[in-house]
């Protein structure tokens, strides 16, 4: 179903000037991303209810809520600036990679802030972008300028059968960030997920995991647990620096529900990008790893 504008009245006033893309031009060309035209608005595709809202107190900057819930904050102004804190703590180990190109599978896609930022910080590199919504996708490209290229792949699809269909040990980075409402679909939490990404990752590759979860913090155990045995990882000791997640405090203490994000290697994981940004973050952000570990494998 092609997406409905409900309120273009609210739009029409601020497109002008609003107008430009979103890459540098030299990115922009490369990808054949065109100029960003956003609207003010409320949406209905295939399988949400959009709102499409301007930042009251930041220039060029636009949110998109699907069903109520903040789903993607896109800088127009700059491609390099991630809004929400669980996307920078997944930009913080990206980032602590050798420099260079990477393979990246984005699974959830919405407005692709995280595969832009990874454009921006990593040209040249490669990602495949999955998202169960093609109608979101259509509203995404018509409202941001996004376009889909050889190396910079939007594909509407389910994320399982998407990754399933890709060869083994091709990519550096996978990352999951699928909701529906604030919960990742039950087939994408299971073993099955685990076994896929096990096979795709190549040897010092990376899968992070975006968890919204709830006291007692069940839904990051049940990852942690068929992560670390779908990539072979010990329950001991020996797992030291393969496994972790981060989250705020208050989550890990069980007094309100919030993202967690983990992260699982068969490499030693560049936990220092963590570390550092718990240290300087403006919110407080806890690391798990190590033996500090045990209590959720």
């Amino acid at each position: 179903m092609k997406p409905s504008r409900v309120s273009r009245g609210i739009a029409a006033g601020r497109r002008g000037e609003q107008q430009r893309t979103w890459l540098a031009p030299d990115r922009a060309r490369a990808l054949r991303f065109v100029r960003a035209r956003p609207a003010p608005g409320e949406f209905i595709t295939d399988h949400a209810h959009v709102q499409i809202a301007m930042d009251a107190d930041r220039d060029y900057g636009w949110m998109v809520l699907l069903d109520g819930v903040l789903a993607s904050y896109v800088a127009l102004d700059d491609p390099t600036h991630l809004e929400f804190e669980y996307t920078r703590w997944i930009a913080d180990l990206v980032d602590r990679l050798p420099p260079g190109p990477i393979d990246a599978l984005h699974l959830g896609g919405a407005a692709c802030s995280l595969p832009v930022y990874v454009e921006s910080t990593r040209p040249g590199s490669r990602q495949v972008i999955v998202d169960f919504d093609a109608a979101l996708l259509e509203l995404m490209r018509e409202q941001f300028g996004i376009r889909s290229s050889r190396r910079f792949a939007v594909r509407p699809a389910d994320a399982l059968a998407a990754i399933r269909e890709l060869p083994d040990a091709c990519m550096d980075v996978i990352v999951r960030d699928v909701f529906s409402a604030d919960l990742t679909p039950e087939h994408l939490r299971d073993a099955r997920l685990a076994a896929e990404v096990a096979r795709v990752l190549r040897p010092s590759g990376i899968y992070l995991a975006n968890v919204g979860d709830r006291p007692g913090m069940a839904l990051t155990r049940e990852l942690m647990r068929h992560n670390r045995l779908a990539l072979g990882l010990s329950a001991n000791g020996d797992h030291d620096g393969q496994m972790a997640f981060i989250c705020d405090p208050s989550v890990l203490r069980g007094r309100r529900l919030g993202n967690v994000v983990a992260a699982f290697s068969r490499a030693p994981l560049p936990l220092d990008g963590w570390f550092e940004a718990s240290r300087q973050a403006a919110f407080p952000a806890r690391v798990t790893h190590g033996e500090r570990l045990w209590p959720y494998l």
